[in-house]
């Protein structure tokens, strides 16, 4: 197969032979883009059969491989799923592949064109809603809360997120498309509660507290735990509370700020986790916790004399200051 490489289900393209076909492609993409066209309305719909259907598909694949962002190559594939022509079961594997290109993982309208896929392949439920609590302005229908996904769908969204906050830290766009995916697990479990869907929630908040601990920088990942946390709240307060507690069985449940507490302890000096700390006591109501995290901020003081823990003194400061604010 040289010059290219197919290892272990991994495809390797040199990036010169890359650049050569996206050069080709753009041209032969231009010949037959037009015939998507919505002012074409006297044209049949197209088949998969027809030979210019079958060039569109490729030469937009070429496209979006070397250019994950190209938008018309990916509106022309939208286009194609609308009218039949390519599967969105299929399709969705294949943005799973360009999720997989460390510039692919950073692209909002890829994530924004999965959600879409995943509408197409589950209709909203017309009894659900999203939560008012987790309601965003300007969502504008992007959203999977009104969504009814299998189980074994959103751990496929969780590995695709997890794996491309790997390749592009701080991925606020994938984080996003994984509070989308929560949003749908919270309003799935409200609707018809099940055991499965309480240990898919289990799972997550599992594997989520265990990336803040392997990275801990990554405030986008600390903050979607809060809202994990809030929305595992939300779940007990609705009287799912069995449930919530079906798919914790096994699993080390403490309080929420206990991690954020341990984490600053052993690495002060890094904003994201006293950031995580303030929302984690938000969530807790204060109290002993409150309590426990100004002691570890004054321990932080006295020990930030010398110059390496100026940062984490600084840190220290601005957190007693948010306590004190919030208690007045």
């Amino acid at each position: 197969h040289s010059p290219f490489l197919f290892v272990d289900q991994n495809l390797g393209v040199p990036q010169k032979l890359a650049y050569k076909a996206f050069m080709d492609a753009v041209r032969r993409f231009r010949r037959v883009r037009p015939l998507l066209s919505p002012c074409r309305t006297h044209i049949p719909p197209p088949t998969t059969a027809d030979v210019d259907i079958q060039e569109l598909i490729s030469t937009s694949a070429i496209l979006l491989f070397v250019n994950p962002a190209h938008q018309s190559a990916l509106n022309a594939r939208k286009r194609l799923v609308h009218r039949g022509c390519l599967a969105p079961t299929h399709e969705l594997k294949f943005v799973d592949a360009l999720l997989t290109l460390r510039e692919g993982a950073k692209q909002s309208i890829l994530w924004h064109y999965r959600r879409w896929l995943l509408r197409r392949i589950h209709p909203p439920h017309p009894d659900l809603a999203p939560p008012s609590s987790h309601a965003r302005p300007g969502d504008d229908g992007d959203t999977l809360a009104a969504t009814t996904l299998p189980p074994s769908a959103f751990r496929a969204e969780y590995v695709a997120v997890e794996r491309a906050c790997e390749l592009y830290p701080r991925n606020y766009h994938a984080w996003a498309h994984r509070a989308a995916c929560l949003d749908a697990l919270v309003a799935s479990l409200r609707h018809a509660p099940s055991r499965e869907l309480g240990e898919v929630l289990a799972e997550e908040r599992g594997r989520a507290r265990v990336w803040v601990e392997r990275h801990v920088a990554d405030y986008s990942g600390a903050q979607y735990v809060c809202r994990l946390e809030r929305a595992l709240g939300d779940v007990r307060a609705s009287g799912l509370g069995s449930v919530a507690a079906e798919g914790e069985r096994g699993a080390r449940v403490e309080r929420v700020s206990a991690l954020p507490l341990e984490l600053v302890r052993a690495y002060p000096m890094h904003e994201a986790l006293w950031l995580y700390l303030r929302g984690a006591l938000v969530l807790a109501a204060a109290g002993d916790a409150e309590r426990e995290a100004r002691d570890v901020a004054e321990g932080v003081l006295v020990r930030g004399a010398n110059e390496a823990a100026r940062g984490a003194w600084a840190h220290a400061v601005r957190f007693l200051a948010w306590t004190f604010r919030e208690a007045s």
